[in-house]
């Protein structure tokens, strides 16, 4: 569906009619965090911010980041979630955090239960809460409810996808 005047009712919106709610909802760039200020609760925005794919990538998103000491960051990654781990994501992952916070760190992942949101659960729940936006914007618009009442019809909620 689309938010312009719909062919079959050839309504134009009235002046007095609000814009529809746009549902692509662009992020604002996220602001660099300091080494000192690195804590769990940011690991997700930073995650978000490294360029880094593969299964490397995959990795990282895994990882709940636990502390630092000195210049080493322990992370822990779900038991679960280790069939495409390498003993080499642990150098690699060290590269991208001393180039994004500008200076040399190793990095230590360790095997155990992960019981707070990672980067990829932070995702999936995202994901699902722009779907459910989505979903409430098409069944509200007063087209769409129109559309629906005259042709008694349903919205196929699984044929909807958010804009990104």
């Amino acid at each position: 569906f689309s938010n312009g005047p719909s062919a079959a009712f050839n309504e134009e919106p009235s002046a007095n009619e609000e814009p529809s709610t746009s549902l692509n909802k662009e992020q604002p760039p996220a602001s660099k965090v300091l080494l000192q200020d690195f804590t769990p609760h940011n690991w997700i925005d930073i995650r978000k911010q490294l360029s880094i794919g593969a299964s490397l990538g995959e990795i990282a998103s895994h990882c709940l980041y636990q502390d630092r000491q000195g210049s080493q960051l322990n992370f822990l990654i779900d038991s679960g979630e280790t069939s495409l781990y390498d003993a080499a994501h642990q150098q690699s992952l060290a590269e991208a955090l001393s180039e994004y916070f500008a200076q040399p760190l190793t990095v230590e992942i360790n095997f155990g239960i992960v019981e707070q949101e990672t980067p990829r659960a932070a995702d999936l729940r995202e994901k699902t809460e722009r779907l459910a936006e989505a979903v409430q914007a098409i069944n509200t618009d007063p087209s769409v409810i129109k559309f629906k009442q005259l042709f008694d019809g349903t919205l196929d909620e699984k044929s909807v996808r958010p804009i990104d």
